[in-house]
């Protein structure tokens, strides 16, 4: 008894553990776990943090730029110019005869600060505000990829929510078998019954025992389809954990006769957000025609010597050091002929805005028609829904009547298996009516958009 105990206790705490490992989830926090961790998200969170980088890269052209710079140079062997000799002797008549005169000195360094100033650019005002949109732009991309994070997920979730209440329904189901296996082996005992009773009752048992096999091991796939659309462990458990009567009151909240299809639709704004783009590129074609001006200065501090370390004096005998020189100065630019290069730009940028709407035109063609199938097979999927209620249980009462029947001697164990078969068959039917229901309301909730 001690040892029954201990393995009791182990077993409740084994349970215990295993139920705090696993990780319970309804439709909708399933969905919400997958926008919050899913790498297309972080991807895409990504991409906004390089947009605010861009425009800030793109801002800073607009800063005064300071370039420093510091040199040496040495010649191994001075460059020499040949002059005319009678330019230092005037008795040498002038032509005849000519020297060879080295230029400059073995040794340059010198140290420069160059500081330049964009003071006018169009091409650059565009520029940066196209930065901003593209920022924008990438904040649209992501509404669009949490909608689709979300249909995915909802279409991984569905199958498995339907498994489980199957699953219950075949334990029930063979509880009940296992109760009237009992109670048929007592009948059986006291000459009431046949073999072939209990061979039937056997044959259902094990039946029904393959079918919950079955299900369960196809349960574990589609819980791992379903953790690899909300990017959840693969090696972590998870728990369906909706309710199914809830799910169904949310499919009776459906406005079938909203014609705003296109309102809560993100692709549309991305259009939206394309086209302005391409009209910025537009302007900043435009922009090079204008002209561009920019301010520059640059200090430069030269030393030439032959002897770096010995400084060379003048006339009156002071050292020459250090050669400062200064230079300011404004540069415009002004574009005059480029080869129609920027002509032909502006119609490649013309077309591209018409593709856009011609792709935004089929995208709404295509929605309405989704959309107006998409309630059709709502509609059918809930009148289905109440059809295969019905018959089930019509099922449910023939099966309950053949048991009273058999229990009381005056029906036949194969009635009651045929009642059984058509009680499996109406649940079958119902389970999928249900899931039908609500990937139509799934899909009916896609084409809106909700």
């Amino acid at each position: 008894m001690r040892y029954l105990l201990i393995g009791i206790v182990a077993l409740l705490f084994s349970s215990v553990i295993n139920a705090q490992d696993a990780t319970s989830f309804t439709l909708e926090e399933a969905m919400e776990y997958a926008v919050q961790n899913h790498a297309n998200i972080k991807a895409a969170q990504l991409d906004i943090a390089d947009a605010e980088y861009q425009i800030k890269e793109t801002t800073s052209v607009g800063i005064p730029q300071i370039n420093g710079e510091l040199g040496l140079s040495r010649y191994l062997q001075l460059p020499r110019s040949v002059l005319d000799a009678s330019f230092f002797e005037p008795s040498i008549p002038e032509g005849t005869i000519y020297t060879e005169f080295p230029q400059g000195v073995k040794n340059s360094l010198y140290g420069k600060l160059d500081l330049s100033q964009l003071l006018f650019d169009y091409s650059y005002l565009v520029g940066l505000e196209a930065a901003k949109k593209l920022k924008s732009l990438t904040r649209k991309q992501i509404a669009l990829t949490e909608q689709q994070i979300r249909l995915n997920v909802r279409e991984a979730y569905l199958p498995n929510l339907i498994l489980v209440i199957n699953e219950e329904t075949l334990e029930k189901n063979l509880t009940n078998l296992d109760k009237m296996r009992f109670e048929t082996q007592a009948m059986y005992d006291n000459g009431f019954v046949e073999q072939l009773d209990i061979d039937r009752l056997d044959l259902s048992i094990s039946n029904l025992k393959i079918q919950l096999k079955t299900l369960r091991d196809q349960k574990a796939v589609l819980e791992n389809v379903l953790k690899f659309q909300m990017d959840f462990p693969l090696e972590e458990e998870i728990i369906i954990a909706d309710d199914i009567d809830k799910l169904l009151e949310s499919v009776d909240d459906v406005d079938l006769d909203n014609e705003d299809i296109f309102a809560n639709r993100a692709e549309f704004a991305l259009f939206k957000e394309r086209v302005e783009i391409n009209e910025i590129s537009q302007r900043r074609i435009k922009a090079g025609y204008f002209p561009s001006a920019f301010g520059f200065a640059s200090y430069q501090q030269t030393m030439n010597r032959d002897q770096l370390f010995k400084a060379p004096r003048r006339v009156d005998n002071s050292k020459i050091g250090f050669v400062p020189a200064f230079l300011i100065g404004i540069q415009l630019n002004v574009p005059i002929f480029d080869g129609f290069q920027k002509k032909n730009a502006y119609q490649r940028g013309i077309i591209a805005i018409e593709k856009i709407k011609f792709e935004e035109d089929q995208l709404k063609k295509a929605l309405t028609l989704q959309v107006k199938n998409a309630k059709v097979n709502y509609v059918v999927a809930k009148e289905n829904l109440v059809i295969t209620q019905e018959n089930l249980d019509l099922a449910q009462k023939i099966y309950n009547t053949a048991k009273i029947k058999y229990k009381e001697g005056v029906g036949s164990s194969l009635e009651i298996n045929q009642a059984e078969q058509a009680l499996y068959s109406a649940q079958s039917n119902h389970f999928r009516s249900l899931y039908d229901l609500l990937v139509a309301k799934a899909n009916l909730d896609n084409a809106l958009a909700n």
